[in-house]
């Protein structure tokens, strides 16, 4: 009875770590925004310097790895977390251009960074990023975010007409991108459609929209 107990306690344990999913929420759920971000594989190691000889920080096994710590909470790690289809991304704060080492930030709470060489990858420029899944997925706003973010403008300038406000999006989709400005089709919970310019990320590089990755 107990034998069974046990397994029956690890088989929830299992299930509540694979069914775990992360995605930002809030406009302080990014800390360390960098330069882009990376989606990394099921297991890996993070260095204090760019070399393989340096001292490991961090290994991270997860999702389908074999071996994978499914008790271990990778949360404030990831920016972007789902075990249960191998997604995890982290964002990037510098890079050895053709080296294969990128400095990420693997703790966004505590903003502590390191240096990873994956050996599957694939890394985006925060604009690459947003075009191609912000294209394909649409965009969400922040939960926290200001009324006055979530106004829609006639050109991609803060000076230009506000033509339109919503304030909560059932849908936003991504039609051209110019800078930190994007236009875009808002669709509102009651059905209406509205479209202008939003500016998706301040001068200082915050966020105020996000792509939708998991689908």
């Amino acid at each position: 009875m107990k034998k069974f107990l046990i397994t029956i306690f690890i088989s929830i344990i299992f299930c509540l770590s694979a069914s775990a999913k992360t995605v930002p929420l809030y406009e302080n759920s990014i800390t360390t925004e960098g330069i882009g971000i990376i989606s990394l594989p099921t297991f890996f190691k993070i260095y204090e310097k760019p070399d393989m000889k340096s001292k490991v920080l961090k290994e991270f096994k997860w999702g389908s790895a074999v071996g994978s710590y499914y008790t271990d909470n990778y949360s404030k790690n990831f920016v972007i977390f789902e075990p249960a289809k191998d997604i995890g991304y982290m964002t990037v704060v510098d890079d050895i251009e053709n080296s294969g080492w990128y400095k990420v930030c693997y703790d966004q709470h505590n903003q502590l960074t390191g240096w990873v060489f994956p050996e599957n990858y694939k890394f985006y420029y925060w604009l690459s990023f947003y075009t191609k899944f912000g294209k394909a997925n649409g965009l969400y706003e922040f939960r926290d975010l200001d009324l006055t973010e979530k106004r829609l403008y006639a050109k991609p300038d803060l000076d230009s007409q506000v033509i339109n406000t919503f304030e909560r999006a059932k849908n936003i989709r991504v039609q051209i991108f110019r800078g930190n400005w994007v236009l875009v089709r808002v669709y509102d919970f009651e059905g209406k459609l509205k479209i202008g310019w939003i500016k998706w990320r301040t001068d200082e590089g915050k966020f105020k929209f996000f792509p939708n990755v998991i689908k």
